[in-house]
């Protein structure tokens, strides 16, 4: 959950200063797009608010996360979903013109500035999961929990896809991952 607070927030911060800061740290990788970032801050608060479920009495912070997990799953959510259905109606909500107002270069053709669809179905299928549902719907954890099963085995196959240079296994035609040129 930290990793991912970590990784989302750095992105966003260099975002908004104009400077992509993953580019700097590690030459050669692809950027993060701003809703993919949100993405991720939201996720690993949401997680982490799920963690601090089985330790409720440890503090303020623990309490707090637990209040906002079932908030920051939904915002997550909206988000993710809200990017698909800007794929399915091939028009831009907006999401990203939100977190980046100005406008750095683009190299990508088909949606700017979006995360992929195979980003998109992933979040909202962990916010699904993440989401506050009843402990007597035995099924319906069994099917969250294969979704998140898959999700997992999916995204472990696309970072074995990127650590070996294979770009059919983690990239879609008009998604792959675009490194910035600096002017």
């Amino acid at each position: 959950a930290i990793l991912c607070v970590v990784v989302g927030g750095t992105a966003l911060m260099g975002w908004w200063v104009s400077q992509p800061i993953f580019q700097i740290l590690v030459p050669g990788v692809g950027t993060l797009k701003p809703n993919t970032a949100l993405c991720l801050v939201l996720g690993g608060i949401s997680l982490a608010g799920l963690a601090a479920h089985s330790h409720p009495n440890v503090g303020m912070l623990s309490r707090l996360l637990i209040r906002m997990q079932p908030a920051t799953a939904a915002l997550l959510l909206l988000v993710a979903s809200m990017t698909l259905l800007s794929y399915a109606l091939r028009f831009p909500v907006g999401i990203d013109r939100l977190l980046v107002p100005h406008d750095p270069p683009n190299h990508i053709v088909l949606f700017p500035w979006r995360m992929s669809p195979i980003s998109a179905i992933s979040f909202s299928l962990f916010a699904i999961a993440m989401l506050p549902w009843p402990s007597r719907l035995t099924r319906l954890w069994l099917a969250l929990e294969l979704t998140v099963l898959l999700v997992m085995v999916s995204s472990f196959i696309m970072v074995l896809g990127y650590a070996y240079q294979a770009a059919s296994l983690y990239s879609l035609a008009g998604f792959r991952s675009w490194h910035c040129i600096q002017p």
